[in-house]
């Protein structure tokens, strides 16, 4: 299992990742949830694009009361270990197979490789729109956190990994 694998290059990503709930055990309140599929996603793009940022897309399905995320990774030989870049060809080829389905582009996620798991300067001064949502991974501090940009500046999310559905 990709987990396993994952775990042995970053081996203490559960106790900072988030810990793990079931759906059922999720307050009235819309949330986000992250499939564990989708982490295990997230840290194989990590993990190939190391030494590099890792980057790629959010996506988003409602489902419920639900916000459910997933991840489609993107990463290019533009990115460095200081930053990365998605091209609007990807955008817009992801964009056109989500065309005619519930799930939409809600945003992004990369890894930084050195810093904490919080938007950086160039995240801030980044091209985005208010509502984007940003997931970004430490791997030197083995966190993945949640960011919303509301047009000025980022706000932490809460999300929660949960058992794949």
């Amino acid at each position: 299992m990709l987990v396993d694998t994952v775990c042995d290059i970053f081996p203490n990503c559960w106790r900072f990742c988030c810990r793990i709930f079931s759906p059922f055990t999720l307050d009235k309140a819309r949330v986000y949830i992250f499939p564990i599929n989708q982490l295990e996603q997230l840290l194989a793009c990590v993990h190939e694009a190391f030494p590099l940022e890792a980057s790629g897309l959010l996506l988003q399905r409602e489902h419920k009361r639900f916000t459910v995320l997933s991840v489609v990774g993107t990463s290019s030989e533009g990115n460095t270990p200081l930053s990365f870049r998605i091209r609007s060809a990807a955008i817009d080829k992801i964009a056109e197979s989500l065309r005619d389905s519930d799930t939409k582009i809600c945003g992004c996620f990369h890894s930084h490789v050195l810093g904490a798991a919080r938007p950086s300067k160039r995240d801030t001064a980044a091209t985005k729109e208010a509502g984007d949502l940003w997931f970004i991974y430490s791997v030197r501090f083995q966190a993945l956190k949640l960011y919303g940009w509301n047009g000025r500046a980022f706000q932490k999310e809460h999300f929660r990994i949960v058992q794949n559905q």
